[in-house]
């Protein structure tokens, strides 16, 4: 099941997991999507002998950017670019077209309003669009062409937030059910087990999507070093640990809501003679 998969990533390695997982999975890159402002490393399994090379260039979308190559586990790494950035203070259009390697009239054509007002109409605080909603992933060798027989791929920018959850608490034992509230719960479907909640920094669970603004996640047991962290008294009984939880869709990129969940022992009272 799910638990054992995601086991069995940590178990052997992350880069490790991901190649095992691309070469008996149906795609040969991962993850498939990813957050609006930017995931982590994409990995690619090349098909040629010419994009195992430390010269590859990633065209993401409308950037590109050198890629990394690990040859230890024979994949590439492309790093994905923001599909939208807030605008701050001192901020000028060709510097943010240098920083994300993305041409100025390429932002232009996204935004309209940006367009109209002209390239010094930046205001701070405002959100503009850096790539498509969906963008082609292309190798390039060191003079910038396609390499023959590795076909481009497409990533999806796909918006994810954690809202709220209940309940807020559960027994060191775990095994409550915590139903979450947030937007964007949209399976990337790249592979099975990819929705998931994480406890804290490394304790992950599967996670099953009722809806784009529902999911659910069974509470796992604390871990045994957390076990004797102290505590302090709650209203359903001492409270041994808070962690954060956090979710994800595509196995990689969590969000960061900060929102916390405590694990309490049961008071257990004994009545004299």
């Amino acid at each position: 099941g799910c638990e054992a998969a995601i086991a069995g990533e940590a178990g052997v390695g992350y880069r490790q997991g991901v190649k095992t997982l691309l070469e008996t999975g149906p795609a040969r890159y991962w993850p498939r999507s990813g957050p609006a402002f930017g995931g982590k490393d994409v990995f690619i399994l090349p098909r040629t002998v010419a994009a195992q090379a430390p010269t590859v260039q990633c065209q993401f979308g409308l950037s590109t950017t050198a890629a990394g190559y690990d040859a230890f586990h024979g994949i590439l790494l492309c790093s994905p670019p923001p599909q939208v950035y807030v605008v701050a203070a001192d901020d000028a259009l060709a510097a943010i077209a240098s920083r994300f390697s993305i041409a100025s009239e390429d932002i232009l054509r996204l935004n309209a309003p940006l367009r109209d007002r002209g390239a010094t109409g930046l205001r701070v605080g405002e959100t503009i669009t850096l790539q498509p909603a969906e963008a082609k992933i292309v190798l390039l060798d060191a003079r910038g062409h396609p390499i023959h027989g590795e076909e481009p791929v497409t990533y999806r920018y796909a918006p994810l937030s954690l809202r709220s959850f209940a309940p807020r608490s559960g027994v060191t034992s775990g095994g409550e059910v915590v139903t979450l509230l947030g937007s964007g719960f949209v399976e990337a479907g790249a592979r099975s087990c990819e929705a998931r909640c994480r406890f804290g920094g490394s304790v992950e669970v599967p996670a099953k999507v009722i809806s784009p603004t529902e999911m659910r996640c069974i509470v796992p047991p604390l871990p045994t070093q957390e076990l004797d962290a102290g505590g302090h008294p709650g209203a359903l009984g001492v409270i041994v640990r808070t962690l954060s939880l956090e979710v994800t869709m595509n196995g990689a990129d969590y969000t960061s809501a900060g929102l916390p969940f405590s694990y309490y022992r049961r008071l257990v009272c004994v009545g004299g003679p």
